[in-house]
């Protein structure tokens, strides 16, 4: 059976009688559908697009009690790219 007389018959059925809300009908299934195809397009989208989480962030400390630099009382010095103190 061709696609075209499954519609036919079905407006047969439901729509002669009240085209009006066959209309609304088929408009609410149709925008129902589309919603669903676009957030399962979102889902499909996001789980291939997912980063996993960054590694292990550094962590800096200071003070005399340190486990950075134990040997040198806690005190650590940043210098920027071209070998200047970063303090100002």
């Amino acid at each position: 059976m061709n696609p075209l007389d499954w519609i036919r018959t079905i407006y047969g059925w439901l729509g002669v009688d009240y085209p009006k809300a066959s209309l609304c009908a088929a408009i609410i299934l149709g925008a129902t559908l589309a919603g669903a195809a676009w957030r399962f397009a979102a889902h499909v989208y996001k789980s291939h697009t997912e980063t996993t989480p960054a590694g292990a962030t550094v962590n800096t400390t200071s003070g005399p009690q340190s486990p950075i630099i134990p040997e040198n009382h806690g005190n650590v010095t940043i210098k920027d790219e071209h070998g200047k103190d970063g303090a100002k």
